[in-house]
């Protein structure tokens, strides 16, 4: 018996919290205290969380740039 569901194929690259801290280079508290503060987007499942790689990205992009930074300079 097959049953009516199918299994549909999805390319999602999921992170760990310890992997987002390691690329923003911040403790995993603090990657925890962005994703409930709701300024970094993940998902709960069952008692794990994970962030979409793009919402990673996308975080990142919106992160204001350093002062100092590269920017402006010739």
């Amino acid at each position: 018996m097959t049953g009516g569901l199918k299994s549909a194929k999805v390319s999602v690259d999921m992170l760990t919290v310890r992997q987002v801290a390691e690329r923003l280079a911040i403790h995993p508290t603090t990657a925890y205290r962005l994703i409930y503060q709701g300024r970094l987007r993940a998902v709960k499942i069952g008692r794990v969380v994970r962030v979409k790689e793009e919402d990673l990205e996308q975080f990142i992009a919106l992160l204001p740039a350093p002062p100092g930074g590269k920017e402006g300079k010739e």
